[in-house]
């Protein structure tokens, strides 16, 4: 699975699961910044779409609306993978990245 974490997660994340395997990257990071980021949520998923990306954020409300909106269309999409706040505390980068 292919991943975009929403601009909220740090880079380091990205980074660190990348070094792993995992094919990730962020909105904050400088090489993804032109393409995702100061860009409206729906415009996000969407270009997550055609980079064939899950998007991880914690921003339920906006992209559950830009998802249904999607669905409405009779399109697919590379879904969202939904990891709240607190109890996934995404500030506390050492339970989120853990030992390298």
């Amino acid at each position: 699975m292919r991943l975009l974490l929403d601009e909220m997660w740090a880079p380091a994340i990205a980074d660190q699961r990348r070094s792993r395997g995992f094919d990730v990257v962020a909105i904050a990071e400088p090489d993804q910044a032109g393409r995702y980021a100061g860009v409206p949520d729906e415009l996000v998923f969407a270009r997550a779409q055609d980079d064939a990306r899950a998007v991880v954020t914690d921003n339920v409300a906006d992209y559950e609306l830009a998802r249904a909106e999607w669905e409405s269309r009779g399109q697919t999409h590379y879904g969202v993978v939904y990891a709240v706040d607190p109890p996934f505390n995404r500030h506390r980068g050492e339970a989120v990245v853990g030992p390298a």
